[in-house]
Parts: structure tokens; sequence; C-alpha cells
């Protein structure tokens, strides 16, 4: 089954409204060709990568849960512990704490997803010429948790309109290296039906042998239907004490 948070992706009925003129494109701004190049090379693929190499070692995962809609607030967690076998993988369950309906939704283990794909197009606008004017690219240098990092991002212009989804993406890079350590997404979207905003935010840290895993990743939907309140769903994924396995 795939993750609880699904991206709902078909937009209907949508107005268009003529106009006489396309307005003046904003001139580039200084190291917007540098971030944009930058974009265009980095392997988004190393995400998943960290994903799947998680299965060659032992690991604690956590994954949660929540909602908040009509009914309320409700949550749900489950802790387990992985290693590989020779069969595949061997889960025990540490702790499965919440609302129960919720939990039994779940599959019989806990999956890591990888968020991006159900998030980012295989050829996102803010990588397509075509509409390249409608965002506005940075590259920089940040510290987090102590740590010297470079960030690249492409952030919708406002006056772009509602045209594009994706809203911003921004990537953790080492470095000197365009290797990604994290990635954010913000995907935004209008119908006459309803409107949904979601973001995704994941980190990467080294495994045992050095090459990157997953460290945690945060989904959140939310979904304004007409005539009803908000519903807003978040899944936290959490991965520690990864250790080689005998």
């Amino acid at each position: 089954r795939s993750m609880p948070l699904r991206v709902l992706l078909s937009i209907t009925g949508l107005l268009t409204i003529a106009a006489c003129a396309d307005p003046p494109a904003p001139p580039p701004e200084e190291g917007d060709d540098e971030a944009f190049a930058l974009l265009t090379r980095l392997d988004v693929s190393a995400i998943a990568e960290a994903y799947g190499r998680l299965d060659r070692y032992a690991y604690t995962a956590e994954v949660r849960l929540s909602a908040h809609d009509e009914a309320g607030a409700r949550a749900a967690s489950r802790t387990v512990e992985r290693h590989p076998t020779d069969d595949g993988i061997a889960e025990r369950l540490v702790s499965a704490e919440g609302d129960e309906a919720m939990a039994q939704g779940w599959d019989a283990t806990v999956r890591l997803v990888d968020p991006l794909p159900a998030l980012l197009p295989d050829e996102p606008a803010f990588l397509s010429a075509r509409s390249r004017e409608d965002y506005r690219y940075r590259l920089a240098d940040t510290l987090l948790g102590g740590a010297r990092l470079r960030v690249v991002e492409a952030v919708l212009r406002p006056e772009a309109g509602g045209e594009q989804v994706i809203r911003r993406a921004r990537f953790l890079l080492a470095p000197r290296t365009d290797r990604i350590l994290g990635a954010e997404v913000v995907r935004r979207s209008a119908s006459v039906l309803y409107d949904e905003t979601a973001e995704a935010s994941v980190r990467l840290r080294p495994g045992p042998g050095g090459a990157f895993v997953l460290d945690s990743a945060v989904v959140e939907t939310t979904v304004d239907v007409p005539g009803a309140s908000p519903r807003r769903l978040r899944l936290a994924q959490r991965v520690r004490d990864v250790r080689p396995h005998p």
C-alpha cells in the first residue's frame, strides 16, 4: 500500500482569462544562472537510494501519523526494529500508541516511503526554459546543526500567479559538491472542487559505511473543500540507531 498521504493531482474546471499581452519578464537576479545550472544537474534519485540503503543495516524506525479535521485531532505512532536476513527484512514491534482506528488502517509493517516523487514531477516547471521566468533562484551557504551546507532553491515569484503548482523547491548540499543531504518541496494547487497544499522535508545522514541513509522525513497535506473544514494530515518518519548487522 502507498503511504497515507496522497497528493491529489487532478485539477478540473479551471477558468482561463485571456490577457491582451504578457507582462515583461523580470530581469534575472544575481546568482540566478548559477543556481539554475546547479539545479539542472542535481541527482534527486540520491534520496530514494538513501531510503533503499537502509535494507543493508539494522535500525529503529519511528512513524507517526496525525490528522486534524472535523472529527478533531487524532494521532497514532509505531516504532519498530529491523534488520536484514537471508529471506528479507525481519521486524520487531517496539511500541504502538495512539488512535487505534488510524493504526488499523496501516500496513502490517511500517513502510518508509520517499515522499518526493509524489510532489515533484520528473520535469518540474522551475527547470523548464519555458517557465523559468516564473521563479527566483538562489544559491547560498548556511549553517545547520553546526555544519556548513550549501542551499540551492527555486521559489515561485508572487507575480507568477497560480498556474505553477510547485511553489518552492530547496536542496541542502554538501560543501563544494552536488551531493544532496536534504530537500524541501512545497506544492500548492487550486480548483473549483478543492484547494490543496502539500509540503515535504527530507534529511539524510551518513550511515555506518559512510554512504547516506534516511535520517528523517515529514510530509504534510492540507485539503480545503468549500463548505467543509480543512483537513490536514501529517506523516513523520524518523530513523535512528543505524548499525551494521552480522
